[in-house]
């Protein structure tokens, strides 16, 4: 018999049991006689039924286990004039990091926290603040900061807007150790998620603002994340901790530590530099450009 079949049958074997209940008013002997056949002959054979269907049922095999969740590595490395911070170029994977494209790729909150946006025009210095509303109508303290964060900034595209997202956590947060009183980073994508923020957390795209340099120099590929770290409530363009910090906050690996990358002035040679390398390297390896932001 099939598995329905012998469900029905026990169905038929308790039915036929509760069929002979004796009265409730009858003597000990009549008691004893439905006993019986509801013990031995309604509900013993429901037994074997039930071994029956056990022999017929196949278990569905264990499910595969999850997926191992994808994980961000990135090279870094900075430049003269760049201070403290580094220029993070992630990619899901080795042939990712390494050829791009570098943007489109998830900031999280490290911790539970705030984060701000901040926009500047370029260039830098002499940038136009890019807003709907005038500066001052944000506060003191953000004005207050948006100019800690273009004090000394350097960025020679012409006529584009910078985008910057600033993490503060809500309690105190340590990286390696050290005691960090804000996150930034840079060149983020327009759509940069203000507010409280759980740990892990998405809150902006790695992307290429204040930094898009193909007008002059059409194989640029620039887009990576400037990456900084503070130690306490005051802003700065390159951070006044090692910027290593920012990139470990964001729980990124393989991190490969390149010493030297592409600045704005490389940016800017026609022909020179792509994606944080030569761009004879992506020639020599047969590697097509990274798409560019769009």
């Amino acid at each position: 018999m099939d598995i329905p079949t012998l469900c029905q049958a026990i169905r038929d074997q308790v039915g036929a049991a509760q069929g002979h209940r004796c009265e409730y008013w009858a003597d000990q002997l009549a008691y004893q006689e439905a006993m019986v056949q509801i013990m031995d002959f309604d509900v013993g054979p429901i037994v074997d039924l039930a071994n029956q269907i056990e022999g017929l049922y196949s278990p569905k095999p264990p499910e595969p286990p999850e997926p191992t969740p994808e994980r961000l590595g990135c090279v870094h490395g900075t430049y003269q004039g760049h201070g403290l911070a580094r220029d993070a170029y992630p990619g899901w994977d080795a042939d990712m990091v390494n050829w791009g494209p570098h943007h489109g790729h998830p900031l999280v909150a490290p911790a539970d926290g705030t984060i701000e946006v901040y926009r500047f025009g370029t260039p830098l210095p002499g940038g136009r603040f890019a807003t709907v509303e005038p500066i001052e109508a944000l506060g003191d303290v953000y004005v207050g900061r948006w100019r800690q964060l273009t004090e000394g900034a350097v960025c020679f595209a012409v006529g584009q807007q910078m985008i910057v997202a600033v993490w503060w956590p809500a309690a105190p947060y340590y990286v390696a150790g050290t005691h960090v009183g804000h996150l930034h980073y840079g060149h983020v994508a327009d759509s940069v998620r203000t507010g409280w923020v759980a740990g892990g957390d998405t809150f902006a795209y790695s992307w290429d603002s204040g930094i898009r340099f193909e007008p002059g120099n059409p194989t640029a590929r620039a887009a990576h994340v400037h990456c900084c770290a503070g130690s306490g409530r005051l802003l700065s363009p390159n951070g006044d901790l090692p910027g290593e910090l920012a990139i470990a906050a964001q729980g990124w690996a393989p991190v490969t530590d390149l010493r030297t990358v592409p600045g704005p002035l490389d940016y800017q040679v026609p022909n020179r530099y792509t994606a944080g390398r030569l761009l004879s390297d992506f020639t020599s390896a047969g590697e097509p450009l990274p798409e560019m932001p769009a």
